[in-house]
């Protein structure tokens, strides 16, 4: 689809509530792919961010606004009015930049693993990644980012599962190029979600992982606390990469997003 001059590859699967699927930094629709089959019932909206996967790939623009303005221009196109955005880590930054632009047209809320405002530690981390991108092959570099996203236990518990994940972004061909992932780091980088969300009113959950070193649970807390009636939850044992290493979790906050979406008549 062409959105200001840029096309953003798609897909738009089930039927009902609309839900644009915001994935994090770097990130595919293929970030959501281990959820698809097991979704509430919804219309599932699922894309490559300008940059990414199958989408174009311009010198500029990815500011986290522009790819604020760039979701809602893809709903714009898709003739949809009113969404719930689900948005994991650098999505959920996104997310709130579209709920600041456009509180009107939210239904709900979920936020994933993500931040409110900039924090020393995560920023050097970030950096420290931009720098790898450039450096390292997708494959290590993975490898690397997992070591940080993903709780220890589950390499004891899932081993496979990381060694799994890990091959298919090795493989993956829609990885952004260096200068593009540099920018994107950038946008996350100069992120401050302060003030964004305060007039907003809809159904919402803030979910973390107890042992999350990227967006920590102290985060999250500040970050729940801007929406006014978000329900924070803390998932023990579970990292930044809670998405992949609990997809249960997630999965139940979107139903009961929904469900309050259904009974609130929005």
């Amino acid at each position: 689809m062409d959105v200001g001059g840029v096309q953003l590859a798609f897909r738009r699967e089930g039927e009902g509530e609309p839900v644009l699927f915001l994935p994090p930094l770097g990130g595919t629709h293929a970030a959501f792919n281990h959820l698809r089959r097991r979704l509430p019932p919804c219309q599932a909206i699922l894309f490559d961010p300008r940059g990414s996967g199958a989408s174009d790939r311009p010198a500029s623009g990815y500011s986290v606004q522009q790819a604020a303005a760039d979701g809602w221009a893809l709903l714009d196109g898709l003739g949809i009015g009113q969404a719930v955005l689900v948005g994991v880590s650098f999505g959920g930054a996104v997310a709130q930049a579209m709920a600041g632009t456009h509180p009107d047209r939210m239904d709900g809320l979920l936020l994933i693993s993500t931040w409110l405002a900039p924090d020393a530690h995560r920023s050097e981390l970030v950096r420290v990644w931009a720098e790898l991108y450039e450096r390292l092959p997708v494959g290590l570099f993975y490898r690397e980012v997992h070591l940080w996203t993903f709780a220890p236990a589950l390499y004891e518990r899932s081993e496979a599962t990381i060694r799994r994940l890990q091959q298919g972004l090795a493989l993956e061909r829609g990885h952004p190029d260096r200068a593009v992932f540099r920018q994107m780091a950038e946008a996350a980088l100069a992120f401050d979600g302060r003030g964004l969300l305060a007039g907003l009113r809809v159904p919402a959950r803030v979910l973390v992982g107890g042992e999350d070193r990227v967006t920590p649970p102290k985060e999250a807390g500040r970050l729940a606390a801007q929406v006014p009636g978000a329900e924070l939850r803390v998932v023990p044992g579970r990292g930044h990469g809670l998405v992949w290493e609990d997809p249960d979790e997630p999965l139940q906050a979107l139903a009961e997003v929904l469900n309050a979406v259904e009974v609130s008549g929005r």
